[in-house]
């Protein structure tokens, strides 16, 4: 399933997302890099690369799993 919309973060800068299966790819207004673990999100990383953000998520969790 592919999910696609838009968000607000404040702190990192809003944008407009793509969702499919374990990858997300979102396009924002601020720059940053860095590549990340969210201590919040077990089996999450993010890489941050200019405008662009790289989220991929454990592929053994299931849909609606936190």
């Amino acid at each position: 399933m592919i999910r696609l919309g838009t968000f607000a973060d404040p702190y990192r800068g809003d944008g407009w997302f793509i969702a499919c299966g374990i990858w997300l790819l979102a396009i924002r207004w601020r720059w940053r890099f860095a590549f990340v673990r969210p201590p919040g999100k077990p089996g999450y990383s993010r890489l941050y690369v200019g405008p662009f953000e790289i989220e991929r998520r454990a592929a053994t969790m299931g849909e609606g799993q936190t």
